[in-house]
């Protein structure tokens, strides 16, 4: 798509600079992919081609450069969440795609996340990493409350205060170190 463009160009670019004569050639003689778009893949998931959907998807959410790339991380997450329109429910595949977009301040798939850590969705309960989440995805501008008051009636106050640790180091490192530095540290002695 985007990088078959790039790799023409800069093709043309260095056959011209380098003296080769090159014939009448302009870019709409190479032939390229369809860029495709968000919309795409809904059309495609609104007709029942739920695989072109999931490919579109998958192919915009992985692509750095993409601005929409966020929004479409959590959107695979909770069509993956939530298994509709023949979508199959995943919760594993959920749970990696709502992390992605999660990790880049997506406030709605951080409150998924945590959802998924206090309910046991595809990883194990850990309302630590259930109120991390859910902080977070607070701290980002969601409704939380309610989430959070539930949550905190299952906690005892030593796991409240590791998880707003965690939740600060979270945050303060741009989302690159949402781990429980304490527990890992701990269980690697066993490793």
């Amino acid at each position: 798509m985007y990088l078959n463009k790039v790799m023409a160009g800069l093709t043309l670019s260095l056959l011209f600079c380098s003296g080769v004569v090159v014939a009448a050639v302009s870019l709409s003689d190479f032939v390229y992919e369809d860029e495709v778009t968000f919309e795409d893949g809904m059309k495609a998931l609104n007709s029942g081609d739920v695989e072109t959907t999931i490919s579109v998807w998958t192919s915009l959410a992985k692509q750095d450069d993409w601005p929409g790339r966020t929004e479409v991380q959590h959107q695979l997450g909770l069509h993956y969440y939530l298994g509709v329109k023949s979508f199959p429910q995943n919760y594993k595949k959920a749970f990696k795609w709502f992390s992605r977009a999660a990790r880049q301040g997506d406030s709605d798939s951080q409150i998924y996340l945590g959802l998924m850590y206090e309910t046991a969705q595809g990883v194990l309960i850990d309302y630590r990493f259930a109120y991390m989440w859910m902080k977070l995805g607070g701290d980002n501008g969601y409704e939380s409350s309610i989430h959070m008051d539930r949550l905190i009636k299952k906690m005892v106050p030593a796991d409240i205060s590791r998880a707003k640790v965690m939740s600060k180091r979270c945050l303060l490192s741009m989302y690159t170190d949402c781990t429980d530095s304490f527990f890992d540290q701990f269980y690697s002695i066993f490793d």
